[in-house]
């Protein structure tokens, strides 16, 4: 029940609230400045004399953290960092594996559904664009042959720009082209010739 007193912010006499410490503009202007007042990460209302943009939990998260060493590992053996706006990142911790942001980024885009990266060498930790793999799940949606080629084109049309083989070794021609051929045949038919007029040539004289 509300009664009449000296509001402990401003000093005039009123109406208190609830708490009969504050009188209701003053009440009206806290709660207006604690709506404003929000971790800047998760929007918790802070405290009033916060002076801190992070409530405690978000302090203490990622490199935030006292505890920090620049990322973790997970019980598979595969290394995690944090990155909350990581398309492929885990919605409630805000991880993703190193080994996924290295071939997203490698690839300039998120992995899609399906798509998996694979170690070459086994190690979890080695996460070298040089040992992932991109690997894919998906079949075709039954065993029809339809069914496949349908499967095929998809696949073609996804992975075929980018896993195209541009560097491969034009082959070399081996020995004389046609036209070469042909240019030495007629060559030796002149020298031939020529020989012949020499010979009529020495007869008659």
């Amino acid at each position: 029940m509300s009664k009449i007193g000296q509001c402990s912010v401003c000093g005039e006499t009123r109406k208190l609230g609830k708490s009969h410490k504050k009188c209701h503009p003053c009440l009206y202007q806290a709660r207006k400045a604690r709506m404003q007042n929000r971790c800047t990460v998760c929007s918790k209302l802070l405290s009033l004399n916060a002076s801190a943009l992070l409530c405690k939990s978000c302090g203490r998260k990622g490199e935030l953290s006292p505890n920090w060493k620049g990322g973790t590992q997970s019980n598979s053996g595969y290394r995690l960092t944090r990155m909350p706006e990581h398309p492929n990142s885990q919605r409630s911790t805000g991880y993703v594996m190193e080994h996924i942001v290295v071939m997203t980024e490698h690839l300039g885009r998120p992995l899609l559904p399906g798509e998996t990266v694979h170690h070459k060498n086994g190690v979890r930790d080695d996460n070298r664009i040089e040992n992932l793999e991109l690997w894919s799940t998906s079949q075709p949606y039954g065993q029809r042959v339809a069914d496949k080629v349908e499967w095929a084109k998809q696949i073609l049309a996804l992975y075929g720009p980018d896993f195209a083989d541009t560097t491969a070794p034009k082959p070399v021609a081996h020995g004389p082209s046609a036209a070469a051929k042909a240019l030495q045949t007629a060559i030796a038919e002149l020298l031939e010739t020529a020989d012949r007029l020499d010979s009529i040539a020495g007869e008659i004289v």
